[in-house]
């Protein structure tokens, strides 16, 4: 029994051993090998081979890429980089030309319109009574204006025949031009008033996006208002101009390309 024992222990120590020892050997025995290897290079070359030896060690043993180029000379441009801004060319502020109640928005917020599209109808009945009085007081004093050139021809035949004096064709000469006279101012009256008819009906003056809408229909407004918004902002978005800051010094390289 002992000596089973005794076995067992040497053969464990002889294992540890092994296992302790046979790396180094190993590496004793790699460096002879590696050793030697450089001793029949060196023999075989001479001091040339040694220093190639030496340059491989300190080189590390990589070699280095070297690309070649021929010299020449270009224009290389200059480039100048600055913080921009994206400009509107026009903005309108909409306002309203004539009082009255809006009847109708036609416009929404953010929406692309082109040039006299609706936007607001305001309340245009009194514009359109007051028309139609203008073109009955036109019609009324046509019919004076006739009779008042009708009686001046009239007269005119009868100072020719020498039964009236000259006195009263002059008054029925002057009593035909207050006659036209009362028609022009009428006209004058009716396209006054057809111009205000048309300050009812507000339309788009530039092509572009609108931004807020500050009313909406039922709102009173007035040709008087000076508000900041308006009616509404119209942006026009095409097209469009970049400002951006340079120092001065390159300006005139700017300007120049």
């Amino acid at each position: 029994m002992k000596r089973v024992i005794y076995v067992v222990i040497f053969l464990a120590a002889a294992a540890a051993l092994y296992a302790y020892a046979y790396p180094r050997l190993a590496g004793v025995t790699a460096a002879h090998a590696q050793q030697a290897a450089a001793s029949g290079t060196g023999g075989g070359n001479g001091a040339g081979s040694g220093a190639a030896g030496k340059s491989g060690r300190s080189g590390g043993g990589f070699a280095t890429a070297v690309v070649t180029a021929v010299a020449q000379r270009q224009d290389v441009p200059i480039t100048k980089s600055a913080v921009g801004f994206i400009e509107p060319v026009n903005t309108v502020v909409v306002r309203s030309r004539a009082d009255g109640t809006i009847t109708k928005v036609g416009v929404e917020e953010g929406q692309t319109v082109k040039a006299g599209d609706l936007l607001f109808q305001l309340d245009d009945r009194a514009v359109e009574a007051q028309i139609a009085k203008d073109k009955a007081q036109i019609a009324k004093d046509q019919a004076n204006a006739d009779a008042a050139e009708a009686t001046r021809t009239r007269e005119e035949d009868l100072v020719k025949r020498g039964a009236d004096p000259q006195s009263n064709l002059d008054a029925a000469v002057a009593a035909a031009k207050a006659a036209e006279a009362t028609i022009a101012v009428d006209q004058a009256a009716l396209q006054a008033d057809e111009v205000t008819l048309s300050y009812m009906t507000i339309t788009a003056p530039i092509d572009g996006r609108v931004g807020t809408v500050n009313t909406s229909a039922g709102n009173v407004v007035h040709a008087a208002d000076t508000s900041a918004g308006g009616l509404v902002t119209i942006t026009q978005m095409s097209p469009l101009r970049v400002s951006f800051t340079i120092a001065e010094g390159d300006l005139d390289r700017f300007r120049q390309a």
